[in-house]
């Protein structure tokens, strides 16, 4: 994944050229995500099918990590990264000489880290994955022999899940004091339990797109992404020792209702698709990304140029 959770290739040739110039090559059905005015440029019916997997590399390193009463926490500092699949299958076909129609099916954003379950830190994280599926009706308008238009929607479902273990022996130190619990068999680091949250969510966003193609030559691409706002809901449920069940008489911990949110970035891209001779084109691509957080807005700007034999 180039930009953290953003998956911007999806397509086998988007990922020869790293996406430099998709927003105006219209190579294939795969310009439905990269600018659905493309398809006017498809001029037969096609589908596309890739699968993109993903090997993250993680580091870390232990500062002195502690337990609820201070005590060093045991456990190894060794990161898990897990390869994972991202799929994706574009279908387009001409309705006629000016109306194009397609279809897209992907995971626009999405990570997964686990961690070993000795791993020292597993009191503030063991598990968090965040996966999109994106579903893309898109249509596109031939105005003129010069250009196109064209944009769909973002149907999206999104899950998050998230996991960590639970040192009931603090938690009873805490609320019930060292001696009660010594009593029950709970000590710090010997009682662990588990915290699970999973959480689903669907929304909506949308895409627009304009091609400006005055020969077969030069293709100039503008599209825009729409932000998807993702609002949660689900379960967190606790897995408890069986040492640590007196704890919950009293309300300490009980499965809940578990709500959250996340918004996808809005995206601006501008590209050039400039053939220069029978052997040389020249691919640009240039992405303007708006991150929204709470009382802060980023942005990002990302470049892609390539020149290549075709």
């Amino acid at each position: 994944m180039p930009s953290g959770l953003s998956n911007d290739i999806q397509s086998a040739s988007a990922n020869s050229v790293a996406t430099a110039g998709q927003t105006a090559a219209a190579e294939d059905a795969s310009t439905i995500f990269y600018n659905a005015a493309g398809m006017t440029l498809v001029n037969r019916s096609e589908v596309v099918n890739a699968v993109g997997i993903v090997f993250p590399s993680t580091s870390f390193r232990d500062n002195g990590s502690t337990d609820a009463v201070g005590n060093p926490v045991a456990g190894s500092s060794v990161t898990n990264p897990q390869p994972f699949a991202l799929p994706s299958l574009f279908a387009a076909t001409p309705v006629g000489d000016i109306v194009h129609v397609g279809l897209g099916i992907f995971s626009p954003d999405g990570q997964a880290t686990k961690y070993a379950d000795d791993w020292v830190g597993c009191y503030q994280l063991q598990h968090v994955a965040l996966k999109t599926i994106d579903i893309d009706p898109a249509i596109a308008i031939r105005l003129s022999d010069a250009w196109s238009v064209g944009g769909g929607l973002d149907v999206q479902y999104a899950h998050l899940a998230r996991a960590n273990a639970i040192d009931f022996g603090s938690l009873c130190f805490g609320a019930l004091g060292p001696g009660t619990c010594s009593g029950l068999g709970l000590l710090p680091q010997h009682a662990d339990g588990r915290l699970d949250v999973d959480l689903g969510s669907w929304s909506v966003g949308y895409h627009l797109g304009i091609l400006f193609h005055p020969s077969e030559a030069t293709h100039v691409g503008l599209s825009y992404r729409s932000s998807v706002q993702q609002n949660f809901s689900g379960v967190a449920q606790f897995n408890v020792p069986a040492a640590a069940v007196p704890l919950t008489a009293g309300g300490l911990v009980s499965n809940t209702n578990a709500r959250s949110s996340l918004s996808t970035p809005d995206v601006v891209a501008l590209g050039l698709s400039q053939r220069i001779d029978d052997h040389w084109t020249a691919l640009i691509d240039i992405d303007w990304t708006v991150v929204y957080r709470p009382r802060f807005l980023g942005h990002r700007i990302e470049a892609y140029a390539a020149m290549g034999l075709v």
